[in-house]
């Protein structure tokens, strides 16, 4: 009795005991731990990864704009009806059954091509909300022409032949009297 009383004696103290944790370096615990300064570190890299993100997608979006003047131009003095911005840059969508009714391509867009609910932000004209009312169609004008139609470097001015300077066929006379009578 006593040998199995101090069996579970000794089994009791085993259970309880805590065991003793390995040994850790200096350096260990403090990887182990990130501290402020590694905590803003990372932060900063982490907004400036952000700033670039959006500075890259603002570049986009202004190429995108500039290549959308560049190949539909603008339509001046039409404004959008959706959003009221003058003039309308891109394609323009002109209302069928509305007298004078035109959104542009993005307002067009958010519209669903006919399936959601016009807007009129301006309310310069009595128009109906029903999709159903409008057939809006792309509006080709053929007098329309594009701002640029190529990306062409510009021309370098020429010197402009004054009467009395020398003539520029090489005869020596002033060029009133030479080539400018011919």
């Amino acid at each position: 009795r006593d040998a199995t009383n101090a069996e579970m004696a000794a089994t009791e103290e085993a259970v309880t005991a805590k065991p003793e944790a390995p040994a850790v370096p200096a350096d260990a615990e403090a990887l182990a731990a990130p501290t402020a300064s590694d905590e803003e570190a990372a932060k900063e890299a982490k907004r400036k990864d952000i700033e670039q993100k959006v500075a890259a997608m603002k570049l986009a979006r202004a190429k995108e704009e500039e290549q959308k003047t560049q190949y539909f131009g603008d339509h001046a003095g039409i404004t959008c009806d959706g959003c009221g911005s003058v003039p309308i840059v891109g394609y323009r969508y002109r209302c069928k059954a509305c007298a004078n009714h035109d959104i542009c391509e993005s307002c067009y867009d958010a519209w669903g091509g006919g399936k959601g609910v016009m807007k009129n932000e301006l309310g310069k004209q009595v128009l109906s909300s029903k999709a159903e009312d409008h057939t809006f169609s792309l509006h080709k004008d053929k007098s329309f022409k594009p701002l640029v139609k190529g990306s062409s470097a510009p021309t370098k001015a020429e010197k402009k032949v004054k009467p009395n300077d020398p003539c520029t066929c090489g005869s020596g006379k002033k060029y009133k009297k030479c080539c400018a009578c011919n």
